[in-house]
């Protein structure tokens, strides 16, 4: 596991060093708030079974059953496909831990960070721009750091020069023996801070 974070690690910064050159659509830094959830149940359902199986039996975890959570998104576009971002995510959730020990007892403070690269499939000058992203972070849960790697795809909807609707679906691998798989689903806005 730890080689695969490090490759990861190479490719985040390979892809940031490359993208280093502005390109006529680079997208200036924004500062983004979002609510959305994180769903343990629909990743523990796909592992002890299929997602063939869960899309199948419609077993997907309904709103009512995820934890709420709120972010804060910070991105700057490193060229014409390549923006770059920080995140961080707040939730009450009851932690499934992953190594094989009960989940949590009662509900606690769950943050997440992490910093990732959306590459994406349209430049900033089309209104609807899909992209995909993957990056590294860690959580905080009762005082238990832990790592996981976000991976997943989005997309933004220009609201105007600089600022954006935006949305994300993230399935977060753990890096950690404790972590435990997980989706994080959000849907924001994006307002421009800086050209």
């Amino acid at each position: 596991m730890r080689r695969l974070l490090q490759g990861l690690l190479y490719l985040l910064v390979t892809t940031v060093v490359m993208a280093q050159d502005p390109g006529e659509y680079t997208k200036g830094a924004t500062l983004g708030f979002s609510v959305g959830g994180f769903d343990f149940q629909t990743a523990q359902r796909i592992r002890s079974s299929s997602l063939a199986s869960v899309l199948k039996d419609k077993q997907w975890a309904k709103f009512s059953e995820q934890d709420w959570a709120i972010g804060i998104h910070y991105t700057k576009g490193l060229g014409n496909y390549f923006d770059a971002t920080a995140n961080i995510a707040f939730g009450s959730v009851e932690y499934p831990y992953g190594n094989g020990k009960p989940a949590a007892t009662s509900s606690a403070l769950l943050t997440e960070a992490d910093a990732a690269v959306n590459i994406k499939l349209l430049t900033d000058k089309h209104i609807f721009v899909p992209y995909l992203t993957a990056g590294v972070g860690m959580s905080i849960y009762k005082s238990f750091f832990d790592a996981y790697m976000p991976l997943g795809a989005g997309f933004q909807i220009k609201l105007g020069s600089e600022n954006f609707i935006f949305s994300n679906f993230q399935y977060r691998v753990p890096v950690t023996q404790r972590a435990n798989y997980h989706f994080y689903t959000n849907v924001g806005i994006a307002i421009s801070i800086a050209k």
